[in-house]
């Protein structure tokens, strides 16, 4: 062509522009269209975003023009351009906020046991009752009785003693075994003596000791002997008290009687 009809006269690829809009017919998309377009060349481009309106998927959005998971959001604009369930990431956190149980706390994204805490600050992120353990004890502290004794979780018996130093976790009247015999000292007489829990009679003798458990007045057989002998005196002495009162008649002789007596036993 030359070059007074070569609109292109320097481009030996390109000599007409049917439609003016200075891409020459050969490249340009849209011959017959007038437009500016750069992707593809020479069409009309509404936002002028350089992405012809026929290939721009918001051709009235100059931010955007492609979305490669089909999720309404321009790639540009969406954060997660692969991920179709989600585009937006209020906290930065890297996980998008469709999925982001938390999406205005970037320490937080997830809540697997539903109990509003987070798993990351969910001491028990897969129990729903539980989320603080403050004493580390491994009890949350709802159903820690003793949520700041890292010693103690539970009082099985309500007696006001963790169940780990209660000797007795099922009986609220015991507590404490201190002479370890088994039984608790609050029933125990003699709580420092393991051989003695009780005093049947009240005498003072634990009942391990006393040879009469059950008879206050007598502990040993000590007791008994000074009640036999104690018992002989008496009767003795009532005994001595009757003969005093009713002596035995004697018949007297005089002494030369007497002798006659003797002589005559001899003969």
């Amino acid at each position: 062509f030359g070059d007074n009809i070569d609109v292109f006269p320097n481009d030996v690829s390109e000599w007409l522009d049917s439609d003016g809009d200075g891409f020459g017919d050969n490249r340009d998309a849209c011959p017959n269209e007038s437009g500016y377009s750069y992707i593809p060349q020479g069409c009309p481009d509404r936002d002028g975003d350089g992405f012809a309106d026929i290939v721009d998927l918001f051709p009235n959005d100059p931010e955007d023009w492609a979305d490669m998971d089909n999720d309404s959001v321009g790639d540009n604009r969406d954060l997660f351009p692969t991920d179709p369930t989600d585009w937006a990431d209020r906290d930065n956190d890297s996980y998008g906020d469709n999925r982001d149980v938390f999406p205005s706390d970037a320490n937080e994204w997830n809540d697997t046991d539903g109990d509003g805490v987070g798993d990351n600050a969910d001491a028990f992120p897969e129990d729903s009752s539980e989320w603080y353990d403050t004493d580390g004890d491994g009890c949350g502290d709802n159903s820690d009785v003793w949520p700041n004794d890292p010693n103690e979780c539970g009082d099985r018996d309500y007696d006001g003693i963790g169940d780990n130093v209660d000797a007795f976790p099922d009986n609220t009247a015991e507590w404490l075994d201190s002479d370890g015999d088994g039984l608790g000292d609050n029933a125990d007489q003699y709580p420092t003596d393991a051989k003695a829990k009780y005093d049947s009679d009240g005498d003072g003798i634990a009942d391990a000791y006393d040879l009469f458990p059950d008879t206050s007045t007598m502990d040993n057989w000590f007791d008994v002997m000074l009640r036999v002998v104690g018992f002989g005196i008496l009767i003795g002495a009532v005994l001595l008290a009757i003969r005093k009162k009713n002596p035995p008649k004697i018949t007297k002789y005089d002494d030369w009687q007497q002798l006659q007596s003797i002589e005559d036993s001899f003969n």
